[in-house]
């Protein structure tokens, strides 16, 4: 799959999709310094800045759930601290030298993908359905 933002992705919600195109930018420069065969600390300081910009990202996205009064607002936000667990896990085994890059950035391509596509996508259709006053 190449990666690059596709309209597939777009919520309709101007700060999630902001946002996204963040996020898939520096999963874009880890795959980009992947393919170089750069060095690990290189890739390293790129997983760890995602790793923080996701930590934002969900807060953010959290803040819009509960403002939009959002009833799966519980189970998304769980969902939310299981994949900054798995990824916590995975890039200290990738710092400690078990973990490849290629398996992070492959783990990082599919929670992008489907976390946008079906998780994120519930509250675009719930906000459509219930827009802001």
């Amino acid at each position: 799959m190449e990666l690059k933002w596709q309209s597939r992705f777009e919520t309709g919600i101007d700060r999630i999709d902001f946002e996204h195109r963040i996020f898939l930018d520096i999963i874009i420069d880890i795959d980009r310094e992947v393919r170089a065969g750069k060095g690990s600390k290189r890739i390293s300081r790129l997983l760890f800045e995602l790793q923080k910009y996701g930590e934002f990202h969900f807060i953010s996205e959290e803040n819009i759930m509960i403002e939009c009064g959002f009833p799966g607002y519980k189970g998304h936000a769980q969902h939310h601290a299981d994949l900054n667990e798995t990824f916590s896990n995975k890039k200290m085994l990738f710092d400690m030298g078990e973990e490849n890059a290629e398996d992070i950035l492959a783990f990082l391509i599919e929670w992008f993908v489907n976390h946008t596509l079906h998780e994120d996508m519930k509250i675009a259709k719930y906000i459509g359905r219930n827009p802001p006053s």
